[in-house]
């Protein structure tokens, strides 16, 4: 019953950020076939890929006000984790049905992930050559919708899971680590970015990487394990998390 209630909370602070979400993206495909109308022409695409990022950020913020919610109101951490989880599988199902729904109507199409790619990492002449193109294979109408939605389930839940993670981070980090965290790892990253752009690291990142992204399926599998990694992880930091007060 009290993971059933979480599951709810989770819900109930989660529709006002959803529903302005998808009334902006609705907007925007409103906009975009008018824009294809003025312009007299059937091609272009539209993306909003906003779901992702919505997760991530409910993650983030929903680790500590379930915390919190829950250890004040007499419920377990294990309770809190559980619904957590129910929480982030419902809603990644349901954005990620909702978003098909909405490029059915407005474009006639599942959406881009239906179908597959290769991405290919070239890093002759001193640098790094990136590239995409279409894999040539012909789905039906049914396999594409199929694709499409479990590869954005999978997706939307490793957003989510990653969120859960960085907010139970923070959340179980005091002030100066929170500092150098949050200055220490974007700068990582850009230096990250700017070796792998050089072609500077190992060869086997760069084997990686084109085997991550020669396949949606490689990239599904990947962030299967990745979400596995993260929701471990989350459990790790609720199962002594404490009541802090909000921020």
């Amino acid at each position: 019953m009290k993971t059933k209630m979480m599951l709810k909370w989770i819900w109930m602070n989660s529709r006002v950020a959803l529903a302005i979400m998808y009334g902006v993206i609705l907007l925007c495909y409103i906009l975009f076939l008018i824009l294809k109308r003025v312009l007299g022409t059937e091609n272009g695409s539209f993306n909003s890929g906003t779901s992702g990022i919505m997760m991530l950020v409910l993650g983030i913020v929903f680790f500590s006000q379930c915390m919190r919610t829950a250890l004040s109101n007499g419920v377990s951490r294990r309770t809190a984790y559980i619904g957590m989880a129910a929480g982030m599988l419902s809603l990644a199902a349901a954005l990620a049905a909702a978003d098909i729904l909405l490029s059915t109507v407005f474009t006639g199409k599942a959406g881009s992930p239906s179908n597959m790619f290769y991405f290919s990492v070239d890093m002759g002449g001193g640098g790094t050559e990136l590239s995409v193109s279409g894999d040539g294979r012909s789905v039906t109408d049914i396999a594409a919708y199929v694709s499409t939605f479990l590869f954005a389930l999978v997706g939307n839940i490793t957003c989510m899971a990653l969120g859960y993670l960085i907010g139970g981070g923070y959340y179980r980090m005091n002030r100066i680590v929170k500092i150098l965290v949050s200055t220490l790892v974007p700068l990582g990253m850009m230096a990250m970015m700017i070796l792998f752009s050089a072609g500077l690291l190992p060869t086997f990142f760069y084997d990686a990487v084109n085997w991550l992204f020669s396949s949606n399926f490689h990239q599904m599998a990947a962030m299967g394990v990745l979400s596995v990694v993260c929701m471990a992880a989350v459990w790790l930091l609720a199962r002594r998390a404490p009541i802090k007060a909000a921020v």
